[in-house]
């Protein structure tokens, strides 16, 4: 879960315990992918499967990436835009039930 925050920044709603977080901690960057419906079955696999329990699941999406030369992340190449941000900032707080 995510939104924008100002102009050029967005804030990203991630659980702590999730590979995600760990590797934009140690890049100090990310890449945000905007599907389309070409790439949107593949895209919620991604988003939803966890590299914990299946290591192989960007091969099991079928979908392509390389280095991007702005930022120390991957590009998706399907999807037709990528946002590329640097890491700003890490807040962590307790998760709550309502």
């Amino acid at each position: 879960m995510g939104g924008v925050v100002a102009q050029n920044m967005v804030a990203l709603s991630l659980e702590i315990e999730r590979k995600t977080l760990t590797n934009i901690k140690a890049q100090k960057a990310f890449t945000l992918a905007v599907p389309d419906t070409d790439t949107l079955k593949q895209s919620d696999y991604l988003g939803t499967a966890s590299s914990s329990n299946t290591p192989d699941k960007f091969e099991r999406s079928e979908l392509h990436a390389h280095k991007s030369e702005r930022v120390d992340a991957p590009i998706i190449e399907e999807p037709p835009i990528t946002l590329e941000y640097k890491l700003v900032e890490v807040q962590t707080q307790p998760y709550s039930t309502y």
